[in-house]
């Protein structure tokens, strides 16, 4: 996985780990639609929601910073 830039503001930085988060869940949700067995599918379907979390999380980060700056 990259990693932000190590000058990178506030903003980007958040940004960047927003654009992960939305990355992971979509991978978990592809996952969850191919998986047979009902208990791996809600395993992926859990994690999908807890990177929808952290992606809420840092969305409101972002808006406070964005809100900040205006």
């Amino acid at each position: 996985m990259n990693e932000p830039p190590i000058d990178a503001s506030p903003i980007e930085a958040i940004q960047w780990a927003l654009n992960h988060e939305i990355d992971a869940e979509r991978v978990y949700l592809r996952l969850a639609q191919r998986m047979t067995n009902p208990a791996t599918r809600q395993m992926f379907l859990e994690l999908a929601a807890e990177e929808n979390k952290h992606k809420l999380l840092l969305q409101a980060e972002l808006d406070r910073y964005l809100y900040q700056e205006n």
